[in-house]
Protein backbone atom coordinates (compact mmCIF):
# COMPACT_ATOMS: atom_id res chain seq x y z
CA UNK A 1 0.00 0.00 0.00
CA UNK A 2 1.40 3.38 -0.97
CA UNK A 3 0.70 6.24 1.38
CA UNK A 4 0.58 9.70 -0.09
CA UNK A 5 0.33 12.77 2.13
CA UNK A 6 -3.18 14.23 2.17
CA UNK A 7 -4.45 17.77 2.27
CA UNK A 8 -6.39 17.40 5.51
CA UNK A 9 -4.56 17.23 8.81
CA UNK A 10 -3.81 13.69 9.89
CA UNK A 11 -5.32 12.04 6.81
CA UNK A 12 -3.57 10.35 3.94
CA UNK A 13 -4.79 10.93 0.41
CA UNK A 14 -6.24 7.99 -1.44
CA UNK A 15 -3.73 7.18 -4.20
CA UNK A 16 -6.70 6.19 -6.37
CA UNK A 17 -5.87 4.33 -9.56
CA UNK A 18 -2.13 4.52 -8.86
CA UNK A 19 -2.14 2.31 -5.77
CA UNK A 20 -1.73 -0.94 -7.69
CA UNK A 21 0.90 0.55 -10.01
CA UNK A 22 3.36 1.99 -7.52
CA UNK A 23 5.56 -0.65 -5.95
CA UNK A 24 8.37 1.32 -4.29
CA UNK A 25 7.14 1.68 -0.71
CA UNK A 26 7.85 -1.11 1.75
CA UNK A 27 6.99 -1.11 5.44
CA UNK A 28 8.97 -3.38 7.74
CA UNK A 29 7.11 -4.48 10.87
CA UNK A 30 8.12 -7.79 12.38
CA UNK A 31 8.22 -9.32 15.83
CA UNK A 32 11.29 -9.67 18.00
CA UNK A 33 12.82 -6.41 19.20
CA UNK A 34 16.53 -6.25 20.05
CA UNK A 35 17.73 -5.78 23.63
CA UNK A 36 17.21 -2.23 24.87
CA UNK A 37 14.58 -1.30 22.29
CA UNK A 38 11.88 -1.79 24.92
CA UNK A 39 13.16 1.36 26.66
CA UNK A 40 13.85 3.22 23.42
CA UNK A 41 10.37 2.91 21.96
CA UNK A 42 8.44 4.61 24.80
CA UNK A 43 11.06 7.38 24.80
CA UNK A 44 10.70 7.88 21.05
CA UNK A 45 6.91 7.84 21.36
CA UNK A 46 7.03 10.47 24.13
CA UNK A 47 9.37 12.65 22.07
CA UNK A 48 7.07 12.44 19.06
CA UNK A 49 4.15 13.63 21.19
CA UNK A 50 6.16 16.57 22.59
CA UNK A 51 5.24 19.66 20.51
CA UNK A 52 8.59 21.39 21.13
CA UNK A 53 10.50 18.58 19.40
CA UNK A 54 9.11 19.48 15.98
CA UNK A 55 9.97 23.13 16.66
CA UNK A 56 13.53 22.05 17.40
CA UNK A 57 13.71 20.02 14.17
CA UNK A 58 12.53 23.10 12.27
CA UNK A 59 14.99 25.40 14.06
CA UNK A 60 17.85 23.03 13.22
CA UNK A 61 16.59 22.98 9.61
CA UNK A 62 16.13 19.21 9.81
CA UNK A 63 12.48 19.82 8.85
CA UNK A 64 10.92 22.61 6.80
CA UNK A 65 8.61 25.16 8.45
CA UNK A 66 5.77 23.76 6.31
CA UNK A 67 6.09 20.27 7.84
CA UNK A 68 2.65 18.67 8.20
CA UNK A 69 3.07 18.09 11.93
CA UNK A 70 0.23 15.67 12.61
CA UNK A 71 1.13 13.48 9.63
CA UNK A 72 4.78 13.55 10.70
CA UNK A 73 3.78 12.48 14.23
CA UNK A 74 1.62 9.67 12.83
CA UNK A 75 4.50 8.41 10.69
CA UNK A 76 7.00 8.74 13.54
CA UNK A 77 4.73 6.74 15.84
CA UNK A 78 4.55 3.99 13.22
CA UNK A 79 8.34 4.14 12.92
CA UNK A 80 8.68 3.76 16.70
CA UNK A 81 6.90 0.37 16.50
CA UNK A 82 9.26 -1.04 13.91
CA UNK A 83 11.61 -3.95 14.47
CA UNK A 84 14.83 -1.98 15.04
CA UNK A 85 17.07 -5.03 14.69
CA UNK A 86 15.74 -5.43 11.14
CA UNK A 87 15.98 -1.68 10.51
CA UNK A 88 19.63 -1.54 11.60
CA UNK A 89 20.42 -4.56 9.43
CA UNK A 90 18.82 -2.80 6.46
CA UNK A 91 20.80 0.39 7.13
CA UNK A 92 24.06 -1.55 7.36
CA UNK A 93 23.28 -3.34 4.11
CA UNK A 94 22.42 -0.03 2.44
CA UNK A 95 25.78 1.40 3.51
CA UNK A 96 27.49 -1.38 1.55
CA UNK A 97 25.11 -1.36 -1.41
CA UNK A 98 25.98 0.38 -4.66
CA UNK A 99 23.60 0.26 -7.62
CA UNK A 100 25.62 2.73 -9.68
CA UNK A 101 26.22 0.16 -12.42
CA UNK A 102 22.57 -0.90 -12.50
CA UNK A 103 21.06 2.56 -12.96
CA UNK A 104 21.73 2.76 -16.72
CA UNK A 105 19.79 -0.49 -17.21
CA UNK A 106 16.55 0.96 -15.81
CA UNK A 107 14.15 1.20 -18.74
CA UNK A 108 10.93 2.38 -17.11
CA UNK A 109 9.64 5.88 -16.40
CA UNK A 110 11.48 7.13 -13.33
CA UNK A 111 10.79 10.12 -11.12
CA UNK A 112 13.27 10.97 -8.39
CA UNK A 113 12.10 13.37 -5.68
CA UNK A 114 14.52 15.04 -3.30
CA UNK A 115 14.64 17.95 -0.92
CA UNK A 116 17.42 20.49 -1.37
CA UNK A 117 18.13 20.27 2.39
CA UNK A 118 18.07 16.48 2.70
CA UNK A 119 21.09 15.61 4.84
CA UNK A 120 20.34 11.88 4.86
CA UNK A 121 20.18 11.37 1.10
CA UNK A 122 21.74 14.52 -0.37
CA UNK A 123 20.32 16.07 -3.55
CA UNK A 124 23.66 15.53 -5.28
CA UNK A 125 23.04 11.79 -5.03
CA UNK A 126 19.57 12.22 -6.53
CA UNK A 127 21.06 14.27 -9.40
CA UNK A 128 23.70 11.62 -10.09
CA UNK A 129 21.00 8.93 -10.11
CA UNK A 130 18.85 10.93 -12.52
CA UNK A 131 21.86 11.46 -14.79
CA UNK A 132 22.50 7.71 -14.95
CA UNK A 133 18.89 6.66 -15.67
CA UNK A 134 17.85 7.37 -19.26
CA UNK A 135 14.90 9.74 -19.33
CA UNK A 136 14.69 10.05 -15.54
CA UNK A 137 12.91 13.09 -14.21
CA UNK A 138 14.03 14.91 -11.10
CA UNK A 139 12.07 17.09 -8.70
CA UNK A 140 14.21 19.06 -6.24
CA UNK A 141 12.01 20.76 -3.68
CA UNK A 142 13.47 24.00 -2.37
CA UNK A 143 13.58 23.96 1.45
CA UNK A 144 12.66 20.26 1.41
CA UNK A 145 14.46 17.90 3.77
CA UNK A 146 14.36 14.12 4.11
CA UNK A 147 10.69 14.61 4.96
CA UNK A 148 9.79 16.44 1.73
CA UNK A 149 6.57 14.45 1.12
CA UNK A 150 5.14 15.57 4.48
CA UNK A 151 6.61 19.06 4.26
CA UNK A 152 5.33 19.82 0.77
CA UNK A 153 2.54 17.30 0.09
CA UNK A 154 0.81 19.48 -2.50
CA UNK A 155 4.01 19.92 -4.53
CA UNK A 156 4.82 16.21 -4.38
CA UNK A 157 1.26 15.09 -5.17
CA UNK A 158 0.94 17.47 -8.12
CA UNK A 159 4.24 16.27 -9.56
CA UNK A 160 3.29 12.61 -9.07
CA UNK A 161 -0.04 13.16 -10.82
CA UNK A 162 1.72 14.88 -13.73
CA UNK A 163 4.28 12.07 -13.92
CA UNK A 164 1.57 9.37 -13.95
CA UNK A 165 -0.44 11.28 -16.54
CA UNK A 166 2.58 12.01 -18.79
CA UNK A 167 3.56 8.33 -18.78
CA UNK A 168 0.03 6.92 -18.99
CA UNK A 169 0.51 5.07 -15.72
Amino acid sequence: MVRLPGRQHGQRADPGPYEQRVRGTVRAHTAGQPEGVGAFQPLLQALVREPRILGLLKTLRLAAPSLHEQLFRDLALEYSNMDFRLYIAILLALAEHDAHDVLPTIAVPTLIITGQRDFFTPPGLARRMADRIAGAELLEVKLGTHYTPVEFPDVVNLRLKKFFRDHAL
